[in-house]
């Protein structure tokens, strides 16, 4: 961040950003308690209180020389059959993919307990992960 300055008509802000390589300067207007992350604070806003009330999100304070991190989309195109599809795939779509499950740590168990007391264990199966083939 290289310029905060509010914005006393609308009670927002501008923030002017140094981007990329070249740092090009970006110039954007947001609410005071909008939350940016900032690398090596965390989440941080122009005012905390508001966005603790609103977000119910503990931030610090947004500085002059805080560097925000964005994330952005960058699809691969060499390896397009490892991308996942779209969260609502028609069928004809679906049949493209063949299901399969991942598992990285231990399943957590689920005790049952009947009328007479007795508990078994049970596993919760994790979702199936669809992936292209």
């Amino acid at each position: 961040i290289i310029r905060i300055e509010p914005v006393q008509q609308t009670g927002l802000f501008l923030l002017s950003f140094g981007v990329g390589k070249s740092g090009t300067e970006v110039t954007i207007s947001t609410s005071p308690e909008h939350p940016f992350f900032v690398h090596g604070h965390g989440w941080s806003s122009c005012s905390p209180s508001l966005s603790m009330t609103r977000y119910s999100l503990s931030t610090h304070q947004l500085a002059v020389g805080d560097t925000c991190i964005s994330l952005t989309q960058h699809v691969d195109t060499s390896s397009e059959s490892a991308l996942m599809p779209p969260p609502h795939t028609s069928p004809e779509t679906a049949k493209d993919y063949k299901q399969v499950r991942f598992q990285e740590s231990p399943t957590p168990k689920k005790r049952k307990h009947d009328s007479s007391g007795t508990s078994s264990t049970l596993s919760e199966t994790p979702p199936p992960v669809l992936v292209r083939v």
